[in-house]
């Protein structure tokens, strides 16, 4: 059996897209614009002029959504946006036949990126723009700590700044997941199946992590 985070195929459900659309886009008239102070939005229409993305196309998203779509054209335009391991893996596993898990919904994940920087608009875009020029970088350290299992590394490369500057991002993103996912492995063990849970990197990193919440639970964990 696999597991993976999220069912991305929904993506493509037409009777989910009225409620992906209402989840990414403010519903009350606002826009962009208006949620963010003249400069940052001066900045944020600056880098899009530099990429060729009409800021037009961001107006009517929420800041979380904004900056995703910024980052998949950034990542596109280096060639780093390609097929990920939870995908691939997918793809296996339908050929196969094979069982898939979701740990959540699509439209719930939507929601935890809908709901990104509320509160600090300016902040949140600002952080992510001065990101978008470490792109190359980060994903280099991100991909080679990943491969090394350096869960430290990890950790001080994409989740201590986070959860200093942005806490209530890093608990909506990170930990408050981990801790509702943590009853459904849990109860994988239960079974008879054997299953492949594929998630994140950064979910098994740091205090709040996967691997320390079932350290903690008493379970041991090898391998890693």
């Amino acid at each position: 059996v696999l597991m993976l985070e999220a069912d991305l195929a929904a993506f493509q459900d037409p009777a989910l897209l009225p409620q992906i659309m209402s989840s990414m886009m403010y519903t009350d008239g606002t826009t962009l614009h208006q949620a963010l102070s003249p400069e940052t939005f001066a900045a944020l229409e600056e880098y899009c002029l530099s990429r060729g993305l009409p800021i037009e196309l961001l107006e009517g998203l929420r800041p979380g959504m904004a900056m995703m779509t910024v980052m998949a054209t950034e990542l596109q335009r280096l060639g780093l946006a390609g097929t990920g391991v939870d995908e691939y893996f997918r793809q296996r596993a339908t050929g196969q036949g094979r069982n898939i898990l979701y740990l959540e919904s699509v439209l719930e994940q939507i929601e935890f990126i809908s709901g990104l920087g509320v509160g600090q608009e300016d902040e949140f875009v600002n952080y992510n723009l001065a990101e978008l020029d470490r792109i190359p970088e980060l994903m280099h350290s991100i991909k080679s700590a990943w491969r090394e299992g350096n869960l430290d590394a990890l950790e001080g490369i994409a989740l201590l700044h986070m959860k200093s500057q942005f806490p209530e991002t890093y608990d909506t993103l990170v930990s408050s997941r981990n801790r509702a996912w943590l009853p459904v492995l849990e109860s994988l063990l239960d079974t008879a199946e054997t299953e492949l849970v594929l998630v994140g990197a950064l979910h098994l990193a740091g205090e709040q992590g996967l691997l320390s919440l079932l350290r903690m639970k008493g379970y041991e964990v090898t391998g890693q």
